[in-house]
């Protein structure tokens, strides 16, 4: 088993910001709010009409049954390009969605159709469409979905199932998405600003040993250094407010990296908006961050928490800060269930 290190060497994403990492950075860096009005036919008698969805030119709203393949082809265009894809490969494709092809069964029961595929569907068809074909994995697990699948990933290129895999997350947004989030109490109205503002996202990272991409000629963004998942299994969908999960998260993950808390230069949160974990984010501070420079960051305000995405993008997000200098962030996610994931992104030093 190879037990060098990983590093990121391609990033694509479709957001209510646009098409592009590029088009993320702009809205981020301005302060843009790109949270739009919702479909009707996706709020109608809810209370939260707003969210942050992709925009129309690049995934119309009309295009119920293909939104998420639509979504993640030029994200995945966008990481393969920026990784100088070769033709001849073995590469593999890990995904994360909790909610794939939501939908056409929404249509479908509307119409009286036929079931849709079920959710390896999604990544079955991309994996043919861009030649991926060495492993193909599919992962539900709520808002950390696509966490798992870049475990999933690493795994694989460590095992050497696959040379290069590109790992991602996707989710739209639907009538079930969002009548679910207002059951919970989640999605209190977009004016209120203590409650999330669900988004639609497509994100991909292409992850892979660096001495096999420098072989390649080609320099990694990024490399991961330390994972850790913790279950703090205090309830089914809430957190547990004292942090106690995540704080295992981060210990074990700066572990992983042989890493201290000083060494940690940024932290990207996800679900920070929600009030349940505001404060379990303010015992995190407290407990671990007291006494550190660490700047806190988050992409929500403008495009959104974007559900199964989040774990993805966090570490996309941690990675886009590296091109701004040296660095060491933390991306951190959460899931329904008490799950708390952490990772651990860092410059590839020249040496390397």
């Amino acid at each position: 088993m190879r037990t060098d290190a990983i590093g990121i060497t391609g990033i694509g994403i479709t957001s209510a910001a646009g098409a592009g990492v590029a088009a993320l950075q702009r809205a981020l860096d301005a302060g843009d709010v790109r949270v739009r009005e919702l479909a009707p036919a996706i709020v109608a008698d809810l209370p939260m009409k707003h969210g942050g969805a992709f925009d129309p030119a690049v995934v119309a709203p009309d295009e119920r049954l293909r939104r998420a393949h639509l979504a993640c082809a030029p994200a995945l265009d966008e990481a393969l390009d920026q990784a100088k894809c070769p033709r001849d490969r073995s590469w593999g494709l890990s995904i994360g969605s909790a909610l794939p092809g939501i939908e056409a069964l929404e249509l479908a029961v509307e119409n009286g159709g036929d079931m849709p595929a079920g959710p390896h569907e999604l990544t079955e068809g991309l994996a043919e469409r861009h030649g991926l074909s060495a492993v193909a994995s599919s992962f539900s697990a709520t808002c950390a979905s696509s966490l798992y699948a870049l475990e999933a990933a690493i795994a694989d290129v460590r095992r050497e199932r696959a040379s290069v895999v590109v790992c991602g997350g996707v989710d739209t947004l639907s009538r079930f998405m969002q009548s679910g989030f207002c059951a919970l109490g989640a999605l209190a109205g977009f004016q209120d600003g203590d409650s999330l503002v669900l988004g639609e996202a497509a994100c991909f990272l292409v992850v892979e040993p660096i001495a096999t991409a420098r072989a390649r000629g080609v320099r990694p963004v990024g490399q991961i250094r330390g994972q850790a998942f913790c279950a703090d299994a205090s309830h089914l969908t809430a957190p547990d407010e004292s942090g106690r999960g995540m704080i295992d998260a981060v210990r074990a993950c700066l572990d992983d990296a042989d890493c201290s808390i000083a060494d940690v230069t940024h932290v990207s949160l996800t679900a920070g908006a929600s009030p349940k974990y505001t404060e379990m984010y303010d015992n995190v501070r407290a407990e671990l961050f007291a006494d550190s420079a660490a700047e806190f960051l988050t992409w929500e305000h403008s495009v959104g928490h974007v559900l199964a995405a989040s774990g993805v993008f966090g570490v996309a997000h941690a990675t886009m800060q590296l091109a701004r200098g040296p660095g060491c962030v933390l991306a951190l996610t959460v899931g329904f269930g008490g799950q708390n994931g952490a990772t651990l992104i860092d410059t590839v030093p020249e040496d390397v």
